[in-house]
């Protein structure tokens, strides 16, 4: 049966609340310790998810008494988000300070032990494995290495500690398979009913948000997405820029298919097949 994938193309803030009362909220996520995942930008990147948002995600777990935190993990590359110090620096300049969100903001790179669906261990976020649910909140975007940045990138590299990130890039095992086996051994630490996704289809950009010199975006705002199924919504969001664009957006930025990244995902049992209402 397809996942239904709710569009808000206008008053965002306003209707992001009906958007998760029609995926039951209230019901799984009350009074819950909640991983809010973001990605807060590199220093110098100005298409990164605007603090708002994010805000209006913790004011509505707060409002049904869940225990959200704001978390993000540390990059493999040497710029301004590799060191836990660095990072919380950046986190403020980009306009993420729990005063500013209204909850904590978690940035470690503790780690526990986990397996997807390949044979091989993955470091999965410790505090992340620790939550009771997930609200991911993620930029969609190109991206040079992966093809696309939604949902599955977000929670796929986003969550994983250094060192098994440097495992698979030192490996030079291909990129979307490690995605989507990373992103399937988070989710298994998590009843799929205590997940949520939100996926921003404004500022769609070439480049990752870990871009510090990344250009603004090269095409006009869609709106966002919401749903409970990552597979849906990675795969609603790519169909929606390729569809605003009026051809492959991926393909004219000269990247590879994103699609295997949510095809891996659907041999486990994530269907993305959806169904699109505009709220």
């Amino acid at each position: 049966m397809p996942s239904t994938v709710y569009l808000i193309r206008k008053e965002f803030l306003q209707k992001l609340p009906s958007a998760f009362e029609k995926l039951g909220f209230r019901q799984h996520f009350s009074g819950k310790s909640t991983a809010v995942k973001v990605h807060m930008g590199e220093r110098g990147n100005l298409n990164y998810v605007r603090p708002p948002i994010v805000g209006k995600c913790v004011e509505e777990l707060l409002a049904v008494k869940a225990k959200p935190f704001v978390f993000d993990s540390l990059t493999k590359y040497h710029k301004h988000r590799y060191s836990v110090e660095d990072y919380y620096e950046t986190a403020r300049k980009n306009g993420f300070t729990e005063e500013t969100i209204g909850c904590p903001i978690v940035i470690t790179d503790n780690a526990v032990k986990a397996k997807g669906f390949l044979d091989r261990e993955v470091g999965v976020s410790k505090e992340v494995a620790e939550a009771d649910a997930l609200l991911a909140v993620s930029h969609c975007k190109g991206h040079m290495f992966a093809g696309f940045g939604g949902a599955i990138k977000n929670v796929g590299f986003g969550t994983i500690d250094q060192k098994t990130k440097d495992v698979e890039h030192a490996a030079k095992r291909e990129l979307l398979e490690a995605i989507a086996n990373h992103c399937f051994a988070v989710l298994l630490q998590f009843d799929a009913a205590n997940t949520l996704f939100v996926n921003v289809l404004n500022d769609i950009s070439p480049y990752c948000d870990c871009h510090d010199n990344a250009p603004f975006g090269i095409m006009k705002g869609i709106g966002i997405l919401v749903s409970d199924n990552i597979a849906a919504i990675d795969r609603a969001s790519i169909d929606l820029i390729n569809k605003e664009f009026g051809k492959d957006f991926f393909q004219y930025l000269g990247y590879i298919s994103p699609l295997p990244q949510i095809e891996l995902l659907e041999e486990q049992g994530f269907s993305s097949a959806y169904t699109l209402e505009e709220l």
